[in-house]
């Protein structure tokens, strides 16, 4: 495989798998359940970073808002970033 493309490959692969699977395991509601100050899991936290990076480019919004979520660390963080999100795109 080409190196310049490999990492391209690689996350479009783990998309397309996650897309053709029941991927709530990825982002369970009960991983976002609990007190502002109880800490997000890894898994959460990774699946949250890359969907507002998914909608903040399908939608154009600014870029300021990813760097937002790369700082997340707590389920109040998580929650005040898809509460911002939603209000930005329409239909969410």
């Amino acid at each position: 495989m080409d190196m310049s493309t490999r990492q391209e490959t690689f996350v479009k692969t783990a998309l397309e798998a996650a897309s053709t699977v029941d991927a709530r395991w990825l982002a369970n509601q009960s991983q976002f359940n609990g007190f502002d100050h109880e800490l997000l899991s890894a898994t959460a936290k990774a699946a949250l970073i890359g969907s507002v990076a998914i909608l903040a480019h399908t939608h154009e919004l600014d870029d300021q808002i990813v760097v937002e979520s790369l700082s997340i660390q707590t389920k109040g963080d998580a929650r005040a970033v898809i509460d911002k999100v939603h209000d930005l795109v329409p239909g969410l």
